[in-house]
C-alpha cells in the first residue's frame, strides 16, 4: 500500500510501482527492519579525475619529452654542420667533435627510452596502490553505512547474543 511520499519518490526516481520488490517490514520494540528482494546490479567501473599529482607527471613527461626531442635535433644539426668542416679540412679535432656528437645523440635516445620506461613503471605502481576493491557479484550487496534505531540496551543485547553465537563452545 504505497503512500502519498511513496508515490512522490517513485515519480522523482522514474521507478515503476509494478515492479516485484517484495518488501516486509518487520517492527520489534521500536527496531524497523526492512527486507526486500530487490536485485542489485554491479556498478560500471568510474572513470576516475586525474589528481594534481596525475597531471604534474604528466606535464613534467611531456616537458622532458619535448626538450630530450629538441636536444636530439640540435645535436643532428651541428653534427652536419661538424661533418662537413671534418670533410672540407681534413682535421683529426673535427672528427673527433663530431664522435663526441654521435656520441651524445645516442645518449639522448637512450634517455628518451629511459623516460618513457619510468613512466610506465610509475604508472603501474601508481595504479596497484589506488587499484579498486572488487565489486560484488550479483546478488551481493555491501554495506557501508548501517542505522540502528532502537535503544541502547536493545543494542547491547543483540551484539552481546552475536558474540556468544559466534564463540565456539
Amino acid at each position: 500500500m504505497p503512500t502519498v511520499n511513496a508515490d512522490i519518490l517513485d515519480g522523482i526516481f522514474a521507478i515503476d510501482p509494478g515492479t516485484d520488490a517484495a518488501e516486509e517490514v518487520i517492527v520489534d520494540q521500536g527496531v524497523a527492519v526492512v527486507e526486500s528482494s530487490v536485485a542489485v546490479a554491479p556498478a560500471a567501473p568510474a572513470t576516475a579525475l586525474p589528481t594534481k599529482e596525475e597531471r604534474q607527471l604528466e606535464e613534467d613527461f611531456d616537458r622532458a619529452r619535448s626538450t630530450t626531442a629538441q636536444t636530439i635535433e640540435l645535436v643532428r644539426t651541428a653534427m652536419d654542420a661538424a661533418a662537413q668542416l671534418a670533410e672540407s679540412g681534413d682535421n683529426p679535432i673535427a672528427y673527433q667533435v663530431l664522435g663526441g656528437m654521435l656520441t651524445a645523440i645516442v645518449q639522448a635516445n637512450k634517455e628518451l627510452l629511459n623516460l618513457h620506461s619510468s613512466r610506465e613503471k610509475v604508472t603501474r605502481e601508481r595504479n596497484q596502490r589506488t587499484k579498486p576493491a572488487e565489486a560484488p557479484t550479483a546478488g551481493q550487496v555491501n554495506i557501508e553505512k548501517a542505522v540502528f534505531v532502537g535503544h541502547a540496551s536493545d543494542l547491547l543485547r543483540e551484539l552481546q547474543q552475536m558474540q556468544k553465537a559466534s564463540q565456539p563452545e
